[in-house]
């Protein structure tokens, strides 16, 4: 499970003995791994404002601004003082090309990081996609581009195409894995 909301929450969902078990992780703070030269500028930009850059730091709310600030800066543009994901997120939707391009990069790497989760964790049977930025980010992760990065795994890439993306767009997921976990408590 990769949850990119307020941060990038990270988990597994395992099915041992017949019952199924969560393990909490703190995978969203793994490093930012960059797969083209716009994703390279993008670290050597974050890394200056951060020093080490996280997966965190590119998929949250908070990364859709980091990435949209790297990407003005890289285009020579003074980014915003302010601005909040749900600025970045409509602004691609009314066609501004930063915008469209910050989205474009953050679905990029966060296949990109779905992706190393599965190969990472051996989750074969699949990875779902949750949080708050998943639901209004539906369009742009349901893009081809989102699985061919999402798959683009070298030796790995023919068995990636078996593994299913799969988003979570229940309200209240959390609530329901809590009331599962209780449920299997009795």
């Amino acid at each position: 499970v990769a949850g990119a909301g307020t941060g990038l929450g990270v988990g597994l969902l395992m099915r041992r003995g017949g019952r199924w078990s969560a393990l909490a992780t703190e995978g969203g703070h793994a490093g930012f791994a960059p797969a083209s030269a716009t994703e390279i500028a993008i670290l050597q930009q974050l890394a200056a404002d951060f020093g080490r850059v996280s997966n965190e730091r590119l998929v949250s709310g908070a990364g859709l601004v980091n990435l949209h600030r790297a990407l003005a800066r890289i285009e020579g543009r003074d980014p915003p003082a302010a601005m909040a994901p749900e600025d970045v997120t409509a602004g691609a939707e009314a066609g501004d090309p930063l915008c469209r391009r910050t989205v474009g990069t953050f679905r990029d790497v966060f296949a990109s990081i779905a992706g190393d989760l599965v190969l990472a964790f051996g989750a074969w049977d699949g990875i779902y996609l949750s949080g708050g930025l998943v639901p209004p980010l539906l369009p742009v992760l349901r893009d081809p581009a989102f699985r061919k990065r999402f798959e683009d795994k070298g030796r790995y890439a023919a068995a990636m195409t078996a593994v299913p993306t799969i988003a979570v767009l229940h309200p209240q997921p959390g609530l329901l894995g809590a009331a599962a976990v209780a449920g299997d408590a009795r």
